[in-house]
């Protein structure tokens, strides 16, 4: 079953948390050490248990730091409607991420 077309981490999160954010925080810092902020949006395609995650340097995505899995890079239509509509922000996501983390 497909997400939400505005699904978030706060509304699905993933099934092995405790290896997923590690290199999504990673990526998200290294964006913004770059362009000074960093948004992520998850892939809807998928049933969310390992999102793919499209990291922006703006909150409405014009700016595209690189789509990952699990870190990884990888080439994707990241103009297309399978990315989120809502984005979350670097601290959002540090947020969540600290309760799997500690």
């Amino acid at each position: 079953m497909a997400l939400a077309p505005d699904a978030t981490l706060m509304t699905v999160g993933p099934k092995n948390p405790q290896t997923y954010y590690p290199p999504l925080v990673k990526r998200l810092l290294e964006c913004a050490s770059v362009h000074g902020a960093a948004y992520m949006r998850i892939g809807t395609n998928g049933n969310g248990t390992a999102p793919y995650n499209l990291i922006t340097a703006d909150e409405d995505g014009a700016l595209v730091f690189g789509a990952f899995d699990y870190g990884h890079p990888f080439e994707y239509d990241i103009k297309s409607s399978q990315w989120s509509t809502k984005p979350m922000g670097m601290h959002e996501v540090l947020a969540v991420a600290l309760q799997y983390l500690e």
